[in-house]
């Protein structure tokens, strides 16, 4: 309960901050971004989640369980008539899912039996009751759009909609609107029935999957009559997989997100220690009129209580706005890398919201206890010396620099007791981050003792420069501690991004052995998939100036209830492995590979399953039939998080009965004009029937950095804000640090200084501020890349990388924080340059 003479000292803290408006409004503004940042990661990557989890099943409703089969081929229509006749499964519906473009948008199509998908959503059905159901299921290329869509597409009942199903034009009626007119999980979703879905996207006799209501027992009896090739799943299984799937990736980006807040920390603690600071005086008088340093302490501590509250409200109107951008590059990168969302819901759980704020205030709580504890812990008469406050940071200094070293220590310790696990990874990390960072004090007064000496010729203003910011230590430590901290975040993560990019780029020219490739696509044409008609095989051999043909078959493979990538391959006779393989006699485990004995396993599926070359792992054909596969190599691959199993065309011969490819690839001969045979090859796919893709390795290989560079685009906004909470932070400090020794300043004007002289010592003071925090985090930006690079991006995707330490980081980091220190000190400077001696003099 705050009492009386607590009310009275929170007064004082009012007036104090009136005084110093600036100071309140950049606290909470440093507050609020920290926690802007935490909230809209949060936000965006539970509306992706529960996006997925919505675009899995649309339609699903009160279903339990799903029928599929084990790979890519689709369950024949004749199981689900036995299903209701034969074994009398009545609270079932058949299902055909794909993808259709409009404008440039993509969209679902779901094929479904009207009357057999009422007993899934019967709230849906309602909504649903007045629709034209006949015209539906009688009349072909017909379909149910959402009010939302139709609305945003300027379409009702009746009209015509253009669209495009695998690169290919159609025409479809709207004969029902769906859903409501606000954003819904069925917004990007478009109903018609089972035969024109199975029309429209090329599946003649074929279902995607059997939407089921049972109970555990009807679940065993059925699974003890379905066919080898097919398996009864829960509803919850195709979410519960996306989940692990993007986990590391929401887990990398929840870990930037509480770098900002670290970084926020710092700035508190820089800001509180201030406020404590000038106030000396004050507290001095307060305790000799009987206050007690409990009293001060809970004054303190109530001040970052307040502004904690006032800065995470704040933090929560600026992340939900984030968030939606945020949302948008979230999905992209889960759309590109794991999965197709077919619905984006922007979600604002109050919970999220709540712990956005809960976390805000403890940080800021437990940063403002070391403040808070000096002032309430010091004798009258020695607060009103500021000299004192220096003098215990010189003796704190091998006192923290000793901590510094052990939790370096302990971040190894984790490392290694702790090999594979992610959450433990980026304890580490922090640890290490934490630890350098109470090295960081010593090292600057290092720095400046060596400063000092090399400057000795030099003029007074240098000397004065850098006897200032020694002067100044336990101030100037903490901003140039939260830069620090802020820039070796944009180093590690830079040379990071740009290790993965040029290890990307080598493994491209690796894998992209042909000149050109002839592939199915998806509706968008951003995928290989599907089937390629067989004519293309036969008319590709008949063309002159090609000396060598590859094929290339995109599938799954269940694998322990999983659906792994499979891709089966028969390489050109004169094209190249194709794959980087990473141990063993790699000549000979190829050759065993084109002998089809083994199978080639990507690195991201070894280390995620354990397995090594000579391992052998159980999986299932289409007709569900269980093989046993020897892993003959492990090669590097980057397309798949998950991984991917590649076997040889006659190996696949030999275990399924499908002959059908997806990609073809031609190796060129050298006379070969490339030209007109891509002119010939888009002629010949001009005059079919099927929509396919014909691209030059140069045209994959941009794609695939273009892809890469949006993927990484969500990183370098988050550095962006870290790097403006830094900015943010350092202004206000070095705003404070200025300002409260412009008495200092104006005597050195009294005594002969002019107003330029005055601000090119401010602006050398920030400048090596500014350079001082630069170089301190390049160290620790290059070790927190081999942190990211070697464990983080192992322990998340299984992917391995070359280090790469471009010299121009080293530029950037200096010049990052150069420039920030001298804009944040641009306004304190023209102040001080501007104000009158009379001014500065008078006592503050």
């Amino acid at each position: 309960m705050v009492n009386s003479a607590q009310l009275t000292l929170l007064a004082s803290s009012r007036r104090f901050f009136i005084k110093h408006p600036w100071q309140l409004w950049l606290t909470l503004l440093s507050i609020a971004l920290g926690s802007a940042v935490m909230i809209a990661v949060d936000v965006a990557n539970h509306s992706a989640k529960q996006s997925f989890a919505l675009s899995v099943d649309q339609i699903a409703g009160s279903a339990t369980h799903y029928l599929s089969n084990r790979t890519a081929k689709g369950i024949d229509e004749q199981l689900y008539v036995r299903l209701r006749l034969e074994w009398d499964v009545r609270n079932s519906a058949p299902m055909v899912d794909g993808e259709l473009v409009i404008n440039g948008l993509q969209y679902t199509v779901l094929g479904i039996d009207p009357l057999a998908s009422r007993f899934l959503q019967p709230e849906n059905t309602d909504k649903l009751a007045n629709q034209n159901w006949l015209q539906l299921l009688s009349q072909p290329n017909t379909i149910f759009i959402s009010k939302f869509a139709a609305q945003q597409l300027q379409l009702e009942i009746g009209s015509a909609l253009q669209v495009s199903i695998n690169q290919l034009p159609q025409t479809l009626q709207i004969s029902g609107i769906h859903s409501d007119d606000q954003q819904s999980a069925y917004d990007n979703l478009i109903l018609t029935d089972i035969a024109t879905a199975q029309e429209l996207l090329d599946k003649p006799g074929r279902l995607d999957r059997i939407a089921l209501t049972l109970n555990s027992q009807q679940a065993q009896q059925l699974t003890a009559l379905l066919p080898d090739s097919i398996q009864l799943q829960p509803s919850s299984a195709r979410s519960n997989a996306l989940d692990q799937m993007t986990a590391a990736f929401r887990i990398n980006l929840t870990a930037m997100s509480l770098l900002a807040m670290l970084v926020g920390c710092f700035l508190v603690y820089n800001t509180m220690t201030f406020s404590v600071l000038q106030r000396r005086q004050q507290f001095a008088i307060e305790r000799m009129l009987g206050v007690t340093g409990k009293q001060i302490f809970w004054q303190i501590l109530i001040e970052a209580m307040l502004m904690a509250v006032l800065g995470s409200v704040l933090g929560i109107v600026m992340g939900v706005i984030i968030s939606k951008s945020l949302l948008a590059l979230v999905t992209r990168t889960i759309n590109e890398v794991f999965a197709e969302l077919s619905t984006t819901l922007w979600l604002i759980e109050p919970m999220l919201l709540f712990k956005g704020v809960a976390l805000t205030i403890v940080a800021v709580l437990l940063a403002t206890l070391a403040p808070a504890l000096e002032a309430a812990n010091i004798a009258p008469t020695s607060v009103h010396r500021a000299s004192d406050l220096e003098q215990r940071n010189q003796q704190l200094m091998p006192i923290l620099m000793l901590s510094g070293f052990l939790l370096i220590a302990v971040s190894f310790v984790v490392l290694g007791l702790f090999s594979r696990h992610l959450v433990a990874g980026f304890s580490a990390l922090f640890l290490l981050v934490i630890g350098y960072s109470l090295i960081i004090p010593s090292t600057i007064k290092f720095l400046l003792h060596l400063l000092n000496q090399s400057i000795a010729l030099q003029s007074t203003i240098w000397k004065l420069a850098v006897r200032g910011i020694s002067s100044s230590l336990s101030r100037t430590n903490l901003a140039i501690t939260a830069l620090a901290i802020a820039v070796s975040a944009t180093v590690g993560v830079g040379i990071m991004t740009q290790s993965f990019r040029t290890t990307l780029a080598d493994w491209l020219e690796i894998t992209l052995q042909n000149d050109l490739y002839i592939s199915s696509t998806n509706a968008d044409g951003s995928k290989v998939q599907g089937t390629l008609d067989a004519s293309w095989l036969k008319q590709v051999r008949q063309l002159p100036g090609i000396v060598s043909i590859s094929t290339g078959k995109a599938s799954r493979l269940q694998i322990n209830d999983q659906s792994i990538a499979l891709l089966i391959l028969d390489p050109g006779k004169l094209t190249d492995k194709g794959f980087n393989l990473l141990a063993g006699d790699t000549d000979q485990q190829w050759q065993s590979y084109l002998n089809g004995k083994v199978v080639l396993i990507s690195e991201p599926y070894a280390y995620h399953q354990q397995l090594s070359v000579g391992d052998h792992f159980q999986a299932f054909n289409d007709e569900g039939k269980q093989l046993n596969l020897e892993v003959g190599a492990i090669f590097q691959d980057y397309s798949s998080s998950q991984g991917m199993i590649v076997v040889h065309r006659n190996l696949y011969n030999q275990f399924w009965r499908d002959d059908s490819i997806s990609s073809i690839g031609l190796l060129f001969d050298q006379q070969v004009d490339a030209e007109q045979l891509k002119k010939q090859l888009s002629d010949m796919a001009a005059s079919g029937k099927q929509a396919v893709r014909i691209r030059y390795n140069k045209e994959i290989r941009e794609q695939s950095l273009t892809i890469f560079d949006r993927t990484f685009a969500i990183t370098n906004v988050l550095r962006l804000l870290v790097v403006m909470v830094a900015f943010v932070g350092v202004f206000s400090a070095l705003m404070a640090l200025l300002l409260e020794k412009q008495r200092d300043y104006a005597v050195l004007r009294a005594t002969g200084l002019t107003p330029r002289q005055l601000a090119q010592l401010l602006l050398i003071q920030t400048a090596l501020t500014g350079s001082l925090a630069g170089l301190l985090a390049i160290p620790l930006g290059w070790i927190m890349s081999e942190l990211l690079i070697h464990v983080i991006n192992q322990r998340s995707f299984g992917w391995s990388m070359n280090s790469i330490f471009p010299l121009s980081v080293i530029a950037q980091a200096i010049l990052l924080s150069v420039l920030a220190a001298v804009l944040a000190a641009l306004y304190p400077i023209h102040y001080l340059t501007n104000m009158s001696l009379r001014q500065g003099l008078s006592d503050r």
